[in-house]
């Protein structure tokens, strides 16, 4: 943190933030790869359907957490975390339906 710069009280609440933001890499890194998939199958609905996900959940959780229950830093990247999560829980289920899509349409090439 002493890289950064800023006095104690901002290095204090940088690193509050990363050591709950930090829990989102694998929600982020999963989310990264539903996108791929589905922007390599030429579908760009369903990625736009998880960034509206992340990001309308993490607006309402941002204002849950901090106007409603008074927390500080830790309610806006604990609000973070979950709205990654939410996005990947809540398309992951798409995955099946494209998958099986791809897999059918493989199948049918190399019949011909």
């Amino acid at each position: 943190m002493n890289l950064l710069g800023g006095d104690a009280e901002t290095q204090k609440y940088a690193g509050e933030y990363f050591s709950i933001r930090i829990w989102s890499a694998p929600g982020t890194l999963a989310n990264y790869a539903l996108i791929g998939w589905f922007i390599g199958l030429q579908n760009a609905r369903i990625p736009l359907l998880i960034f509206l996900t992340i990001n309308l959940t993490n607006i309402a959780l941002d204002l849950f957490f901090v106007v409603v229950l008074g927390m500080n830093v830790d309610g806006v990247a604990l609000a973070s975390v979950i709205a990654e999560y939410s996005g990947f829980l809540d398309r992951s289920d798409s995955c099946d339906l494209d998958i099986e899509k791809a897999c059918g349409s493989l199948a049918s090439c190399s019949a011909h």
